[in-house]
């Protein structure tokens, strides 16, 4: 993914805004963690994971352990990263599992099947999505036998089908990395959703870097650059999207 954007400045130079290290790879994130007795964790955040790898997709079925650091019985998989959606349009999302599955989508829960149970599907209530990408992440359990779970989806075309590789993306980080600037230079995103908060950073050898957490991925925002003295260096019209592990480099050239 490349994007250029450009302005004249206050120095008759012309800015431009090149990403030349994206930080969204194919595949989504997976930890998997266990636990002991009872019932599994809802939220398997405060126990500490015991393997992570990256999923080309989520469709599964282990009739052993999931991952050589992982037992095969009473462990916990969080799929976390991103579908990318390239038709708009009304769609539905379906999870097979055995045992018990919840799955949100930009932070909504659409499933929630967090019980014991044989392979059985649940299906979500429609829901209309734009193009560009969703957050999702899924979190399924195994307590004991063969472990399944598959995430699908009915397309606006009708078409039901898992979600293929291609769709699945996760982001190496959460800090986007503005590169190329002097030292003390200030770069401004005001992101275009009305809830979220402006964000900045200041270049310290040449380098901006920016705190951008999972929840906030992607962050579409408009741009702005200004000096040390609080002088406006550059302002962007069209706006960035941003993803965790992103570098974008400043180029500029005197006229």
């Amino acid at each position: 993914m490349e994007t250029t954007l450009s302005l004249k400045g206050v120095a008759l130079q012309t800015v431009s805004l090149k990403l030349v290290k994206p930080g969204l790879l194919n595949g989504v994130r997976t930890r998997f963690y266990t636990w002991s007795e009872g019932a599994p964790p809802r939220e398997p955040g405060a126990l500490p994971y015991i393997a992570e790898t990256i999923s080309p997709r989520i469709d599964f079925t282990w009739f052993d352990k999931p991952h050589e650091k992982v037992p095969s019985k009473r462990f916990i998989a969080e799929f976390k990263g991103f579908i990318k959606i390239d038709y708009p349009g009304t769609y539905r999302f379906y999870v097979v599992s055995s045992d018990g599955a919840i799955l949100s989508v930009d932070g909504r829960v659409l499933v929630d099947a967090w019980f014991d149970q044989p392979p059985r599907l649940h299906s979500s209530p429609e829901i209309v999505l734009g193009r560009g990408y969703r957050r999702i992440r899924l979190l399924y359990y195994n307590r004991d036998g063969i472990g399944e779970v598959t995430l699908g989806w009915i397309r606006p075309d009708g078409v039901a089908e898992s979600i293929p590789s291609d769709r699945y993306y996760f982001s190496i980080g959460e800090h986007a990395f503005i590169t190329g600037l002097p030292d003390g230079y200030v770069v401004r995103l005001l992101p275009l959703r009305d809830e979220a908060l402006e964000k900045q950073c200041v270049s310290v050898m040449n380098i901006c870097m920016v705190s951008i957490p999972w929840e906030e991925q992607p962050l579409e925002a408009y741009l702005s650059i200004y000096r040390g003295s609080g002088e406006v260096f550059a302002r962007f019209t069209e706006p960035v999207t941003l993803f965790g592990g992103d570098e974008y480099s400043v180029y500029y050239a005197k006229h």
